[in-house]
């Protein structure tokens, strides 16, 4: 056993971590492994989502005549939220997604 400095982070440290953000054209979306968050994308008030009442989360990678966009839904805890998002950020999102599912204990995985 080393008899160096012990480590220490502090937990605001720890929070910056494990939140990720993800900044889109008209919003940004955060997780901090309990809580989606929502900013902007035509809304006029943030929107907050924690992973236990989570119902669904689709994405549509969009089309020739339609814009990639992700939705949250979470029944009647709060309304859904949609972002949508350029096809070249599109793994970006999908790691978002897949932390999101990895905490999400209900979430019915299509």
């Amino acid at each position: 056993m080393s008899r160096g400095v012990a480590s220490y982070t502090t937990p605001a440290e720890r929070y910056r971590r494990r939140v990720r953000t993800l900044v889109l054209d008209n919003g940004v979306l955060t997780f901090d492994g309990e809580v989606i968050e929502a900013f902007g994308f035509s809304q006029t008030y943030s929107v907050r989502i924690h992973v236990a009442k989570l119902e669904s989360i689709d994405v549509d990678q969009g089309g020739r005549f339609s814009t990639a966009s992700i939705t949250f839904k979470s029944g009647r805890v709060a309304g859904p939220v949609s972002a949508s998002f350029e096809a070249d950020r599109a793994d970006e999102v999908a790691a978002f997604v897949e932390a999101v599912q990895a905490a999400a204990p209900g979430l019915s995985r299509g």
